[in-house]
């Protein structure tokens, strides 16, 4: 008499998009580290700076949380720095950011990935980098921005008439050549 045995399958792994960025960044060239199974590092630039980025994956509820270090500001003065997180918060619309335990000036945001869409997980990560990036780049604007008080050099330190003509300058258009 013949036994029918059952073929067993092998178990699917469970879905984790960090496995299919991970090979996006490798084909493009970025160093990266992957730290964990649910943890990656990798560094980018802005239009400000270079940002560190890291992406965990927390596959229990489907969530990536993307923090970006900007290191543009680990230098700057903790007051002013506090300030302008406290005014960036306000209308930040895709994340928040904050001054972790060392110092460092973070943004901060979550992205939920469909399981059931697996080949959108690598645009909708790719967008909320992006995001995270141009509120980066704004804090840093708004940081350089503001200047430093006790530097006689800042644009916007005193509303002498030479400052008045260098704020034209920035809004001039310029012709020709010098």
């Amino acid at each position: 008499m013949n036994t029918i045995v059952p073929l067993t399958k092998t178990p699917v792994p469970p879905f984790n998009p960090l496995d299919d960025f991970e090979e996006l960044i490798e084909a493009s060239g970025y160093d990266y580290e992957r730290a964990t199974l649910s943890r990656l590092h990798f560094n980018c630039s802005g239009k400000h700076g270079d940002y560190n980025i890291m992406l965990e994956w927390n596959g229990d509820v489907d969530v990536i949380k993307c923090s970006l270090i900007i290191i543009a500001t680990q230098n700057t003065d903790t007051v002013k720095l506090n300030e302008a997180i406290m005014k960036a918060n306000e209308s930040a619309w895709h994340g928040f950011f904050l001054i972790d335990g060392v110092g460092n000036s973070v943004f901060k945001n979550l992205v939920s990935i469909e399981v059931d869409n697996q080949n959108r997980s690598i645009f909708i990560i790719e967008e909320s980098i992006d995001n995270a990036i141009s509120e980066a780049d704004r804090l840093c604007l708004s940081l350089a921005l503001s200047g430093d008080k006790d530097n006689n050099d800042d644009l916007f330190s005193n509303h002498s008439e030479t400052d008045l003509d260098k704020i034209e300058l920035l809004f001039s258009d310029i012709k020709g050549n010098a």
